[in-house]
């Protein structure tokens, strides 16, 4: 019973998760909302696991914890290099002359 009322309230969650990365007014709002919803698919995941399926669940649940942890420091990282490339091209234009 205990299993059943976990996964019902990580399914809202989800669902709340899902709202957030639609209706998400920045794109900082949409990168936790899809940090978030991998752990709770992972939380599901192992959930499920636990209740049925055994260690091979929660093999998946790992592999799909380490690609959501490299997805993240990927999204962290790419405005910073953005910043470094406009820095970059602003810094070899000509005065007077704006790159696109």
């Amino acid at each position: 019973m205990i299993i059943t009322i976990m996964s019902w309230l990580l399914s809202v969650a989800i669902l709340a998760c899902i709202v957030r990365l639609f209706r998400g007014p920045t794109v900082a709002d949409r990168i936790v909302a899809i940090e978030l919803l991998t752990g709770l698919v992972v939380a599901l995941i192992a959930l499920a696991g636990w209740n049925a399926y055994g260690l091979l669940a929660l093999d998946v649940a790992l592999g799909l914890a380490l690609v959501g942890f490299l997805g993240s420091v990927g999204l962290a990282l790419a405005p910073q290099e953005g910043a470094k490339r406009s820095q970059a091209q602003s810094s070899t234009a000509p005065r007077g002359e704006h790159t696109p």
